[in-house]
């Protein structure tokens, strides 16, 4: 499954409520309705979801509902997961290898062993990075509060 994972920037913050939050996707017309009861918690694309995430390529294939005829077609859905105490690290079931802040190379990361206190050593430069400062671009963070989007590919998508 695709997922385009967003977070703010300070890693810290947090709003009271998930209802919050999802109110404020809405009003920016980013998210919709609520999603059918058997996608569990969620929100549908809203009315302005493709003009605040720009799409690349050719043709991508998005799909932002569900298909009554096609029940195992992934869509977009939005939705909203809150971490309580300490920031978390999260990372979308495709993520990328991520980059070193420093020298751009690719850094090898064991997903099975990923958590915000491991340090990793890049190969090319040898500067000490924590995982979490990584450049995981756009398909993981570390945060207390995320949005995932799922039903997009990060490579192919870009938050306007």
């Amino acid at each position: 499954m695709a997922s385009l994972i967003l977070h703010p920037a300070n890693v810290a913050w947090h709003p009271d409520k998930v209802d919050d939050l999802y109110g404020v996707l809405q009003s920016s017309g980013l998210a919709g309705e609520r999603l059918p009861e058997q996608f569990g918690q969620g929100l549908l694309a809203g009315e302005h979801f493709l003009s605040l995430i720009t799409f690349l390529g050719c043709a991508p294939a998005i799909q932002l509902a569900p298909d009554d005829n096609e029940p195992d077609r992934e869509f977009c859905a939005i939705r909203v997961q809150l971490k309580t105490g300490a920031p978390e690290f999260m990372m979308a079931p495709n993520y990328s290898q991520p980059r070193c802040p420093h020298c751009r190379s690719v850094v090898e990361v064991d997903s099975k062993s990923i958590s915000a206190e491991v340090l990793t050593v890049c190969e090319r430069c040898n500067t000490e990075t924590p995982v979490h400062a990584l450049n995981w671009r756009k398909t993981a963070g570390y945060a207390r509060c995320f949005v995932e989007i799922t039903g997009v590919y990060p490579q192919e998508a870009i938050p306007t």
